[in-house]
């Protein structure tokens, strides 16, 4: 056994290896020191918790707007139950939230091998090319249940559309949210 540098001869790597590893068998998972690295089980996990997280959140802020439009919507229709639109819209729009995010989740590792002319735009083409797939397999998937495969394939296009619409209107608000930090950072700057 080899000897730890600057130690008694008495310690080896092996002894230290055995003492650290039956201590982090009593450690919570999530608390790890220099002396602990998480393990590749352990990592996958931390990365499928956050993609379910991501999920959750995203589906339900979906739902929330669903609510509201519903809300929106029985508050114009006389006679019309305010807290059964307000479900059922939110339970729909959700639904869909739920099955679109949960799509892009596992799009998320794929690639769209593009031409040699088209390499610039490759990040591009690339995130929209998983909108455009989350939204066309929501669809067809949706549609295809409650109307049928004739229905389910127009319940591609119009969903895909819609998740190139959604991935394009974010390009355009990140974009315009990152030359509005710019402009405050050199309006800092000038009164400073």
């Amino acid at each position: 056994e080899e000897q730890l540098e600057g130690q008694s001869p008495s310690i080896s790597k092996r002894s230290c290896f055995n003492s650290f590893s039956s201590a982090r068998v009593n450690e919570p998972r999530s608390n790890h020191n220099a002396l602990t690295k998480p393990t590749h089980t352990e990592n996958q996990e931390a990365k499928m918790d956050s993609k379910v997280e991501n999920v959750l959140i995203r589906g339900s802020a979906v739902g929330a707007f669903g609510a509201s439009v519903g809300l929106v919507l029985a508050t114009f229709r006389p006679g019309s139950s305010i807290p059964f639109y307000t479900a059922s819209m939110g339970a729909n729009y959700a639904i869909f939230g739920y099955t679109y995010f949960s799509f892009l989740e596992l799009y998320q590792g794929q690639r769209v091998e593009l031409p040699e002319a088209y390499k610039a735009y490759d990040t591009d083409v690339n995130r929209h090319m998983k909108h455009i797939a989350s939204g066309a397999s929501t669809g067809f998937l949706w549609s295809t249940i409650f109307a049928g495969p004739k229905k389910g394939i127009l319940g591609a296009l119009v969903f895909g559309t819609v998740g190139l619409a959604g991935s394009v209107a974010n390009d355009y608000l990140e974009r315009w949210r990152r030359k509005q930090g710019d402009i405050i950072r050199e309006q800092r700057e000038q009164d400073a």
